[in-house]
């Protein structure tokens, strides 16, 4: 399980499935690479430490609930950013790929979410993540109010 340090946690929300971290937010997750990484609003310490800092996007929980709880988000803003960090090579998913969903899981029975759901959950992250941890669609960025793509920004003129 993912152990919270930060439980401040505010953010806009765009949309119904659409994110804005507005604060930071701290966790410890069993990842450890030894290698440190950071990308854009992620700072890992490669030891355990993930920092998420304001301007951090993410589409919340995969079961399409509108109505998530700060809670809820929690276990998804988590996860999402383990997958940035797959995606971007930073963290090798071949090696941390099923941690990262069994720690999806922890959390998301730890902030009350049933066994039953929790595992569902899991069982589809574990079955159809696999394009998103190793590529697939865009990451979601918001800026202006306005959801973006980075391939928006990468075609932008300047």
């Amino acid at each position: 399980m993912s152990q919270v340090i930060d439980t401040e946690f505010s953010y806009q929300k765009f949309g119904d499935n659409c994110f804005q971290l507005t604060s930071r937010f701290q966790f410890h997750s069993r990842i450890v690479t030894g290698n440190p990484a950071t990308m854009a609003f992620i700072q890992y310490d490669g030891e355990g430490l993930f920092v998420l800092y304001p301007g951090f996007c993410w589409d919340g929980a995969s079961d399409g609930n509108p109505h998530q709880t700060d809670k809820e988000l929690w276990f998804s803003i988590m996860h999402d950013c383990k997958f940035r960090l797959f995606r971007e090579g930073l963290i090798n998913p071949d090696e941390w790929f099923t941690v990262a969903n069994e720690e999806m899981e922890e959390d998301a029975r730890n902030v009350g979410i049933s066994h039953l759901v929790a595992d569902i959950i899991e069982l589809a992250v574990q079955e159809f993540g696999k394009k998103n941890a190793y590529g697939g669609e865009p990451i979601l960025i918001v800026n202006s109010h306005l959801p973006r793509t980075i391939t928006d920004i990468k075609n932008e003129k300047i």
